[in-house]
């Protein structure tokens, strides 16, 4: 008897009007800019995230504005996790390596 398996990864599905490269550039033709509050959200949002992801041993090690995805209460979402690597102490570089573009 021959048996297949398939495998799916189910994932949340998030509009591409929040990504934040988009969205920086419609603000920035319109000279809109993000207010200092709104930045803090973001700025705490990211580093959780990446601080949550170093906990877990997790390397993303492709974070660009296109791999951010902005929510309606500033909350950032990370995708694209194609490059990442699983960072371990017995690495040779005890540190996680990204490459921001």
């Amino acid at each position: 008897m021959y048996n297949t398996f398939r495998i799916a990864l189910v994932t949340e599905y998030i509009d591409n009007k929040y990504n934040m490269e988009g969205i920086f550039r419609k603000r920035k033709q319109k000279g809109l800019f993000w207010t200092e509050p709104e930045l803090e959200k973001m700025m705490f949002s990211v580093i959780s995230t990446f601080s949550f992801l170093q906990s877990l041993g997790i390397c993303h090690r492709d974070i660009k504005p296109a791999n951010l995805f902005i929510m309606n209460n500033f909350e950032i979402k990370v995708i694209d996790f194609g490059e990442s690597k699983e960072a371990t102490k017995d690495d040779e570089n005890d540190v996680c390596m990204a490459t921001i573009r």
